[in-house]
Order: structure tokens, then sequence, then C-alpha cells
């Protein structure tokens, strides 16, 4: 089985290797950058897994790792991260992102996650699975979509409407209407109101 690791942090990639290379029957391979990951793709004709880091040269958001996703399928690609949000994790999803290990994890936890997922990638371990990380604030209105809350969410973090929608993988267009039905299901008039109503609730 072999993996491959994109993370631009030396420690990790090092400590990573070190672990599975010589204490596992997987192998795996490092990059330290999506474009250098894509690269390894291409050599090596795909992998069995691919860990993916959300914070690192080339990626913005969890939704700029959709050319590694592609490049690697049908083989699932896993975002591998220690900070990813309600955000990061939604617009990993919509990549075609299958899952969330998070660094916090030792790595014997890692390399068993990881064989589970390539054994049967269509039944996630529930602590992997998105559906555990998409936990929306009590009180939202049903109406809302997961789609809605995170433009609410970034609107309030004051991101612009065309990075709300480059973080989606959507155009602005979209962004803009949906922000006109998201202020009517709420009962605000503006992007102000939108903020307040979502700082009330975190």
């Amino acid at each position: 089985m072999k993996v491959l690791l994109v993370d631009d942090h030396q420690l990790i990639r090092d400590a990573m290797m070190h672990y599975i290379n010589s204490s596992t029957k997987m192998e795996l391979v490092a990059a330290e950058s999506i474009d250098d990951g894509l690269k390894k793709v291409k050599e090596h004709g795909g992998f069995s897994c691919v860990l993916a880091d959300l914070r690192m040269p080339g990626v913005s958001g969890a939704f700029d790792l959709k050319p590694l996703v592609d490049a690697n399928s049908p083989n699932p690609t896993m975002l591998f991260s220690g900070a990813a949000t309600y955000i990061d994790v939604y617009a990993a999803r919509r990549a075609g992102v299958a899952g969330l290990v998070r660094k916090s994890m030792s790595a014997k936890q890692v390399v068993e996650i990881v064989a589970t997922v390539v054994k049967n990638p269509d039944d996630l371990p529930h602590d992997v699975a998105f559906g555990s990380s998409l936990q929306r604030p009590t009180g939202v209105p049903s109406q809302l979509g997961d789609e809605d809350w995170v433009i609410l969410e970034m609107l309030a973090r004051g991101a612009r409407n065309s990075e709300i929608a480059q973080a989606l993988g959507v155009k602005r267009v979209r962004i803009e209407n949906r922000l006109r039905k998201i202020y009517r299901y709420i009962g605000v008039p503006n992007r102000l109101g939108a903020a307040n109503y979502v700082n009330g609730l975190v």
C-alpha cells in the first residue's frame, strides 16, 4: 500500500515517514506543496490514499485541494489537519475529499485509519467522516443549508462575496443570490445584520 503525504512542515513529513516506512508495511511518499503532490501522483501513477494538509503553499482554502483529489481519483484523498474549521470541512467535502484525519492523532492511529479507509472507502470511521465535523450551532433556521451557514460564517469573518465564492468553488452570483434569501430567512436587512446574527450564535 502506497500513501502520499502532502504537508509543508518538514518535521511532520520526517516523523510520519520514519514511523510508516520503518514500522509498517505501508510505503509513504512525501510532498511539500500541492504542486509537488500533483507531480508525485503523476510520477507514481496514483496512491492508495493521499493525506493533504490544509495550510500550505498553493492552498488558500480546502477547495484548492480538488486538483489533487481528481488526480488521485478514484482512490481517496483525506484532509490532514489540526486546525480545520466548519468552513474548511464543507469546502473539502465539495472538493471530493473523503474525510478528515486530525494531526492530534498518533502516527499509529493515522496508519490504522488509512488502512481502514483504503479497505472500505464507502464506510468511513465516525471520527474521520465529515458528518461528525459538520455540527451547526443550535438555533440556526432549518431553511439554511450547509452552504448557507458557511456563507454566513465567512461573511461574519469579513470575507467578500468573491472570496466566499472562491473558497466554495462557485460563482459570485450564486453567493449574491443565496445572501438575499438568507437575509430573509434570518430576518436581517444587510451584511452587518447577518454578521451580528452569526456572532450571537457562536
